[in-house]
This record gives C-alpha cells, structure tokens and sequence, in this order.
C-alpha cells in the first residue's frame, strides 16, 4: 500500500546553470516528503507506466489520463497550475490502487530514481548506521543507491540471519527516541515510519533529519519485528540469529516497561532469564505467555469511540496479537479491536493542516451491526501499514492451511481414487493471495456532507472486506 498526495509546488534552479528556474511538483509518500520532480519526468513516467501496463497496449489495466503537455509550466497562471497539481496527484492516488504495478520494477525503479534526483548524495557509498532491537548500533556499508529490500539483503549478510525470514519477520523503520513524548527510557525508540522498497533507508532518514533539525528532533533507523502472533515465536526459535534479534528487542521492551509480567512470580523468572545467557529460549517463551508482549507501541492519540460519542479520549495505541489495543491510563480501560472484525479503513485530512490526521475504521461490533471508530493521529499511515501487515499475516496462514489442505486431499486421491481419465474435470482450489490487493481509496461528491460539516480530504483507504465476510459466533 502507498499513499500519495501532492499538496504543493516549488520553485527550482537548475544544477546546471544555476540561474534557469523550474517548477517542481512536491511528492508525499506514506506522510513523507519523497521528492521535488519537475513535470517533464513525471510525464515520462507515465508514458513508461502507459506503455507497460495500459489495456490499451495489450497491458492488463485501465489506466487513468495523466495531465498532456500543454504549455510550459512557466507559462502557466496560478489557477492552471494548481489545477495540473490536481491531476498529478489523482493520477498517481488511483496508480498506486494497482497493488501489481506499485510493486513491478519499473514503479519502484522509478520512484527510487525521483528520490535520489531530488536529493542528489554526495556519495555513491555510506556507512549506514541500522539500531537493533535492544537500542544497539550496527554498521552496514552499502550504496546510497541501494532501496529497503537491498539494504535488508546487505545486514542479513553481515548479521548472519537467513534473508526470507528477516524479510518476512522484520522491518527497517524510521525512528526517534520516545522520551520526547516523556514515556519510556532513553533507549526506547518509537517507530514513526516503515521503510518501502521504492525509496532508499539513506536517503530517506537525510531527507527527514534536514527537514527535522530545526525542532530538534533526530530520526534513525532501526530493525524491528513484525511478529503479529506469537505462536510464529516457536518457528523463529530454531533459527539462532533471528532468535537472537527477537531476544534482543523483548528485552529491551520489558526494561523499558512496555510489556509486562502477569504476577510477581513471573516478573522475577523474566528479571533472572534475561541475565542468562543460556536461557534465551526459555525468556522468549515466557515473554509470549505474557498479554501484554507483542505489541508495536505507537504513542498516545485521541480517539472517538461509539460508547462515547461527545467525547475524545486520550489512549496509547499499540498494535500486535492480530489486534489493536487503545488503553487509557486515567481510567484504567482498555479496549480491544481485533483485526478480523475490521471491514474498511480510510485515513483522511482534517480541515486544518496542523492538526493529526484522521484514521478511521468500520468495526463488528455485533452480527451485522458495524460501527465506526475514529482516531486522531499522525501515525494513521503507519499503523495502517501495520495493519496491512497483519492481514497479509493471516491470509499467508490462510494459503498455507489451504496448501496444507490440498497435499492431503491429493495424498488420499493417490491411495484410495483410480487415475483420472483425460476427459476427467479438475477442481482448482483458490489460494488467498499473501498480501492485500483490494486497496480502495474513498473519495466523497463534490460538496458532500457529513451531519451539516464538509467531509475532510480523503487521503486513501482501505478495504478490508474479506475479514468480515463470514462472521461466526465465535467472533461475536
């Protein structure tokens, strides 16, 4: 999933005279300032998209129009100008719908390539420091010019740990020290973004610290898991390296307060199995016992719950066990929405610039009665990219049962069920894909309304609509 949005433009000088003035169009991506392009290679871009992918030129997709080449962008006034920015921006929020082409080379090439044009680094080489779980330092000697995947690929081999299931089980973030919020100790680092393979970790962390410096705030990267149920710990444990990253990141967690113990028994088993280091086993095991490990915390937000429609509570967000937790500390509640119950999410832009962003999901909360959950806070993109990565968890689990399933069936069919004539039909099972396809933004009619109020700018959304198709008692 990439949310995309354009919402201005800026005025450049040309490398290569250092007087020609140029207009660029400033690029968002997933929140972040991405890049500065210029309309020509914009253009380009989409001729390359058109020719590859078009149904039109034998391609798969029906492709929106991307903006023609008018006139100069010198030559345009004001309102045509912001009237091409228009089109730009829905020309890429309806691309990126496209799960298949996000993903091609040519996408991710080409919006890496936009990156490294509007940065331009100085160096084709870097040290690049990537903090562990624990807080702990680590250097990788790459290429600036290397995205997330390849830059994955680099510190799987330096530390040892098989590829897949670093890919699978772990994530390069962006992140910045947590005491800022006053929470947490001076090694706890609070995630904010989650890298992508169409952007270099290099450049993207420059990127944000020069637009950062100003209010003092000093991003880094750092390896995180994204174990979203806890039995996969099991799996993980056989591998010693990966053991070792998840061993790493719960102690530091439990130190810092962000999970804790059942009893004071179990406090006093985790305080003495964390100094062995021989027990490493025995720790993780004993962290997955405990409710409260697992968990992505996300910081506090505010949050509009249906039992409380007049007022907005203030709640830490954290994301883990399939689920999403808002706890309020003043009250002592807490209140639990599992992912498989959510239908729909869509994150918006409230009328104010200044203020978080909108999340808001559509949740079962009885059979056939959903309601909508809304929460203010600029970590919306994030934690819907969690949330993808949790349903890409189940559906992944989904399609090995099914894989599982079907090995049976044909190992029965070998023993009991003669050979199928060639005039025999084959049933083909259907395989739920690995990650999520059906992203659907949420536009509103012009002028439409919500109770008398403007809906606020949808960013993106998505659709979730096979978690909560068949709905069992269980689930209630």
């Amino acid at each position: 999933m990439i949310h995309v949005v354009i919402p201005s433009t800026t005025t450049l000088v040309e490398r290569s005279d250092g007087v020609t003035k140029y207009t660029a169009f400033n690029i968002h991506i997933n929140g972040w300032l991405h890049a500065s392009i210029r309309f020509s290679l914009l253009h380009k871009f989409a001729e390359t998209v058109r020719l590859k992918f078009d149904s039109r030129f034998g391609g798969r997709f029906s492709l929106p129009e991307f903006p023609p080449k008018k006139m100069s962008l010198s030559r345009l006034d004001g309102s045509a100008l912001e009237e091409r920015r228009v089109k730009i921006a829905k020309y890429l929020q309806t691309l990126v719908q496209q799960a298949e082409i996000v993903r091609s080379a040519v996408v991710e090439r080409t919006f890496l390539e936009f990156q490294l044009e509007s940065y331009r680094p100085a160096s084709s080489s870097v040290n690049l420091d990537v903090f562990l779980g624990d807080g702990s330092r680590h250097f990788v000697r790459c290429g600036v010019l290397l995205n997330t995947r390849d830059v994955m690929k680099v510190l799987s081999e330096t530390l040892e740990c098989d590829f897949d299931l670093l890919c699978q089980y772990f994530g390069m973030f962006m992140v910045r020290e947590r005491r800022e919020d006053g929470r947490g100790s001076n090694d706890d680092l609070l995630p904010v973004r989650l890298l992508r393979n169409f952007e270099s970790p290099y450049v993207s962390l420059q990127m944000a610290n020069q637009r950062s410096a100003s209010r003092g705030v000093q991003y880094k990267l750092q390896l995180r898991r994204m174990v979203w149920e806890v039995r996969a710990h099991e799996r993980l444990i056989e591998c010693p390296r990966i053991k070792e990253l998840l061993f790493k990141q719960a102690a530091s967690e439990y130190s810092s307060g962000l999970f804790s113990a059942c009893n004071g028994e179990t406090a006093d088993q985790l305080n003495s199995l964390k100094e062995q280091p021989h027990a490493v086993d025995r720790f993780l095991r004993l962290c997955t016992q405990q409710s409260t490990y697992g968990y992505e915390d996300l910081g506090v937000a505010e949050c509009e719950l249906p039992q409380r429609p007049a007022n907005r509570i203030e709640a830490s967000m954290r994301v883990g066990r399939r689920q999403l937790l808002l706890s309020c500390p003043k009250s002592g509640q807490e209140w639990i929405f599992r992912a498989t119950r959510i239908r729909i999410w869509r994150i918006s832009q409230p009328s104010s610039v200044v203020d978080p962003l909108l999340f808001q999901f559509e949740y079962l909360v009885g059979k056939d009665h959903f309601e909508w959950i809304t929460i203010h806070t600029d970590q919306a993109i994030l934690l819907s990219l969690l949330l993808q990565s949790i349903g890409a968890d189940i559906l992944n689990e989904q399609y090995e049962a099914s894989k599982e399933a079907a090995r049976e069936l044909v190992s029965e069919s070998d023993i009991k069920m003669p050979s199928p004539s060639p005039s025999t039909s084959t049933a083909h099972l259907s395989y739920p894909r690995d990650e999520y396809r059906n992203y659907t933004p949420y536009a509103p009619s012009n002028g439409a309304t919500n109770g008398g109020a403007p809906i606020p700018e949808i960013i993106a959304g998505t659709a979730n609509s096979s978690f909560a198709n068949e709905i069992t008692d269980d689930d209630l």
